[in-house]
């Protein structure tokens, strides 16, 4: 969702930030949470600029950065810049990235992994700076929006398996508004909604995804949902 920056109980204005391009540094440098250098800076932010004009312009936003928080929250060092190591920051992004980094270290199915799942789709507020439009921005924002939603299939596994299908097809539909053309939430959705003893119901979404796959990408439904589909539904 739309990002925000607290200090000290603060969060900071539009106006406070001098320019867009000062917070977007600010979550660059964040991100890549080690010393960037200058040129790397200038191809993330100002990827059209001449180079002359770019260490002018880094300049004038490394001091309104520093500005919009304090004067060494940002040090520089050798060819670029860091956020102070000593500075005491919670990222949601790191913390996002690493509850799913210590799930890929559980095993499947424990109660640990999954914890480390929800956690992790509970920091996850929408769309990461959808307010900019640089290439690093709109990557990162794909890659997030992609890990969340492939959690959210595996939290919704777990949930299946516990038999609580409504909170498992919520977490699918909840994918599918985002992209309706999951095959994987798509899949669980029908199955789960089967499992429930809703029949009609999943033979009505399986329908509906195969009017949809072959509208958008001329593609008839996969072998899985054929099979699916030739169970007894009533």
């Amino acid at each position: 969702g739309q990002e925000g920056v607290i200090l000290d109980e603060h969060e900071i204005g539009d106006q406070e930030w001098g320019s867009r391009k000062a917070k977007e540094l600010l979550f660059l440098l964040l991100y890549k949470s080690r010393p960037v250098r200058r040129d790397e800076i200038f191809d993330a932010l100002w990827p059209e600029t001449a180079l002359d004009d770019s260490y002018s312009v880094l300049k004038t936003t490394v001091y309104r950065l520093r500005r919009a928080t304090y004067s060494e929250f940002v040090e520089a060092c050798g060819q670029g810049y860091r956020v102070n190591t000593s500075a005491p920051v919670e990222f949601d992004v790191a913390s996002f990235e690493e509850h799913l980094r210590q799930a890929e270290l559980l095993e499947k199915g424990s109660e640990r992994r999954r914890d480390h799942l929800e956690q992790a789709t509970a920091l996850y507020k929408g769309p990461f700076l959808p307010e900019f439009y640089s290439e690093w921005c709109e990557t990162l924002r794909r890659e997030l929006e992609t890990r969340y939603h492939r959690s959210l299939v595996i939290l919704a596994g777990y949930y299946a398996a516990k038999g609580d299908f409504d909170r498992s097809c919520e977490l699918l539909r909840v994918v599918l508004s985002a992209d309706p053309l999951d095959e994987e939430a798509n899949y669980q959705l029908v199955l789960n909604q089967c499992k429930a003893g809703e029949h009609v119901s999943g033979l009505k979404h399986l329908r509906h995804y195969e009017k949809l796959l072959m509208e958008e990408l001329g593609c008839p439904l996969p072998p899985r949902f054929t099979q699916l589909a030739s169970h007894p539904f009533s």
